[in-house]
């Protein structure tokens, strides 16, 4: 106990040990091994544990909480799902719990739907149905509490601004939360699988897995001539090695790119030497291995061209002095896009409108002038320049075209009034590109004629200030945009004011972010026993509104109704999956107008006789007189199998239970584990679990030695875990109920210090002793 307390004043050896375990240890690999060594002292305290955050369960206080948008259900289906888990549907008994909530779904729930709750609305509480609690404080939306003398189920709905309760209905299915205790985590059975369970592998890196898209090929264009050749590249990932085909459009479908000649494919890269025109089209990447095919998404090969301007001699503009005016560039075809410039009399007089302030050049090709002046008179060039909005640095080009105009003539008249109210034209505010795709630079233009200097300022009239990182340009003329989103579509004003006259104007356009559809729910991989229900979903957003389409393997999945297999807009169903018909690659794919994403994930359905290979038993503990012990029996099989002990050969006639019965020597989890409490030394003994799954039957024994002094039962074993997920290490003690102890857990003889560092956590309750 005094090496303990020497060692935790020790701060700057502990400091400089735990720099060296970051510097080892976070930093070294993409999969650890974590070696502990624990001391156990006998102290006064408590410890806290965490949730299974890779079970998707999240946690806040004493509580874990897991969000269920999939499938949406009634309030009796809902509660049923959650105490398969050993939880309850949500109950809230405080203004920080409601506050938790609220602030989660915020954040999270983009589809803005209601969420069902175990509350049942009374004259002026909730009685929540989960806990069994009353709560008098109410957190009704406005006009949203159930008449006097009704009961209702209590839901949280959206109100345009917040999360609130609201009235809901017995018969109408919803999203759910689950609720669970801290102290109860260890009833969730669910276990995370990944793809090496059941496979002789040492790390799931090495088990075998379908493809993944790591990099999908981007849309391209070529611009100019005598380009030698032009690449689009995909790269998967996925054990064995994917091969790679690459598809192009025909009609309404996809044919295979002739190989030899001028296209050639090197692991994912579709080379096309000596481009021509009639390469324009869709192309599509599908890696393939043993396991199932993905599709890429797909990328378009465009070719810029740029047409010739009319050479009819352009008719003489007339302005007055003082008076604003406008120059249009006559009209030339160009693809995918062009941008304009004008100069006067030379080329080397470019209009250059931040210094010849009263000039304005619109994204249009037009040339404005808010006032005239004498200045002003002489012949003025359009030139047009060959540009690929949107492609960003997919562009290939040689020499990019550009066209000259024919001379306008502007001839401006002496006379007239000098001083003109500012009047923004109807054109403005404009909206450059016309239809702006999330993820893609705006600009929105202003322009008014009107005597100067004209001030510029901008806002939105919809009470939310201008997006984070805008900027302007052309004296505040325009308005610049970048990586736009969906909320920053709204109401832009423009407003403009004369210094000179003290008179304004002002003019308000509607912005409107398109956006290619893109996963708020994308799919995750499944690893399902052989005979279970699989049900997926996929959500994604866009502007317009997806539509879904499913694929297996890289083709159309419309689903079997009389098997069971029932695919729904955005779902999929498998009642009863089966490993030879449904093992593969699935793909949820949300298209607009802007093109087609996919979802991608692996189902494999798992049939495997139990084994205790990879996970056996220990084949000794120690357990303290009087205390208690948990034996674990966790071995490798799908379906979860049925359990049975035995003590020295003996059954023990055990059936699974969550909460303790008064009285019970022996209590049999859900999961497998034994609890033996009250230990006498007739417990000491060899404890066998036997397992029989329906495919294969297994055992494994534990002997237990029972001392009149505090052990350590279950110690920690070495574990490997990918990055960012959670690792739990088992370590329990077993000591007489008189003897309040503690488990300090430690790293390199260093006792690990969980409030400086929070990414460990202790366990409590039947875990406690464990490690996060």
């Amino acid at each position: 106990m005094e090496e303990v307390v020497e060692k935790r004043k020790s701060q700057e050896g502990k400091a400089e040990q735990r720099n060296i375990r970051s510097s080892d240890l976070r930093n070294a690999t993409m999969r650890r091994e974590i070696l502990l060594v624990l001391v156990l002292a006998i102290v006064g305290c408590n410890a806290q544990q965490s949730c299974p955050s890779n079970l998707g369960w999240n946690m806040f206080r004493e509580s874990c909480y897991k969000f269920e948008a999939f499938p949406s259900i009634v309030q009796s289906g809902a509660m049923v799902i959650c105490q398969q888990d050993g939880a309850h549907l949500l109950s809230v008994n405080s203004f920080a719990e409601h506050e938790f909530i609220t602030k989660w779904l915020l954040q999270n729930d983009i589809r803005r739907v209601d969420w069902i709750t175990s509350g049942k609305s009374r004259e002026t509480s909730v009685f929540w149905d989960g806990d069994s609690t009353i709560s008098t404080t109410l957190y009704y939306k406005k006009g949203g509490a159930p008449a006097n003398g009704t009961s209702f189920p209590v839901v949280y709905t959206y109100t345009g601004t917040e999360y609130l309760w609201g009235v809901g209905s017995a018969t109408k299915q919803y999203a759910f939360i689950c609720e669970i205790k801290l102290n109860d985590v260890y009833k969730i059975i669910q276990e995370f699988r990944d793809f090496d369970y059941g496979m002789d592998v040492e790390n799931a890196g090495d088990a075998p897995r379908g493809p993944t898209f790591l990099q999908q090929p981007h849309d391209t264009a070529i611009l100019g001539e005598n380009v030698t050749r032009v690449t689009l590249e995909c790269l998967a990932d996925g054990n064995p090695e994917p091969s790679y085909e690459w598809v192009m459009r025909s009609g309404s479908q996809w044919v295979p790119v002739p190989l030899g000649g001028r296209y050639t494919i090197t692991t994912g890269k579709l080379e096309i030497s000596k481009p021509q025109e009639s390469d324009e089209n869709s192309y599509q990447c599908r890696a393939s291995n043993d396991v199932g095919t993905s599709l890429s998404t797909s990328a378009q090969l465009s070719f810029g061209s740029l047409g010739t301007f009319n050479r009819v001699p352009s008719a003489k503009v007339t302005g007055a002095e003082y008076s604003g005016i406008q120059i249009e560039c006559p009209t030339i075809e160009a693809k995918p896009a062009k941008t304009y410039q004008w100069y006067k009399d030379s080329v080397l007089t470019f209009i250059r409108p931040n210094f010849q302030k009263h000039t304005f050049l619109s994204r249009t090709g037009k040339l404005y002038f808010s006032e005239l002046n004498l200045s002003d008179q002489g012949m003025y060039y359009c030139v047009v320049n060959l540009f690929a909005y949107g492609f960003g640095d997919n562009i290939v080009s040689v020499s990019s075209d550009s066209k000259t105009s024919e001379p306008f003539e502007l001839k401006v008249t002496s006379g007239g009034g000098r001083s003109f109210q500012p009047e923004i034209l109807n054109q403005f505010p404009y909206v450059f590109p016309p239809s702006p795709v999330k993820g893609g630079d705006v600009l929105i233009e202003c322009f008014a004629y009107g005597t100067g200097p004209l001030i510029y300022t901008w806002s939105r009239t919809d009470n939310k200030p201008l997006p984070l990182g805008h900027s302007f340009d052309s004296n505040n003329r325009i308005l610049y945009l970048t990586k736009v989103q969906l909320a920053d579509s709204g109401p832009y004003k423009c407003h403009v004011k004369s210094t000179t006259t003290n008179q304004e104007d002002e003019a308000t356009t509607q912005l409107v972010i398109q956006a290619r559809p893109y996963f708020t729910y994308p799919l995750t991989h499944m690893h399902l026993d052989v005979g279970s229900r699989l049900s997926w979903h996929c959500e994604a957003a866009g502007m317009p509104s997806p539509t879904y389409t499913w694929y297996k393997n890289g083709k159309v999945f419309t689903g079997d109704v009389a098997a069971g297999i029932v695919v729904s807009k955005n779902s999929l169903t498998i009642e009863k999956v089966e490993v030879e018909r449904d093992s593969g690659m699935y793909q949820c794919g949300a298209e607009n107008l802007y093109g087609v994403t996919f979802s991608t994930a692996q189902l494999r359905v798992l049939k495997i006789p139990p084994s205790f290979d990879k996970r056996p038993m220990p084949k000794s503990i120690t357990a303290a007189l009087n205390g208690e012990v948990t034996i674990t029996c966790n071995p490798v099989a799908a379906p979860i199998p049925n359990y049975k002990w035995l003590k020295d050969g003996s059954d023990l006639n055990l059936s699974p239970m969550d909460v303790q019965a008064e009285g019970v020597h022996y209590q049999l989890l859900r999961n497998g584990n034994l609890i033996i409490r009250k230990l006498a030394q007739n417990d000491q003994g060899r404890y066998t679990c036997e397992v029989d799954n329906g495919i294969g039957t297994a055992s494994d024994y534990t002997d237990l030695l029972v001392l009149d002094a505090t052990t350590i039962s279950t110690a920690p074993a070495n574990d490997k875990v990918e990055v960012n997920l959670t690792a739990t290490l088992l370590c329990r003690g077993s000591h007489s109920p008189e003897i309040d102890n503690q488990m300090h857990t430690s790293k390199l003889l260093v006792i690990i210090d969980y409030f400086l560092e929070p990414e460990y956590r202790p366990g409590e309750g039947n875990m406690k002793g464990s490690l996060y």
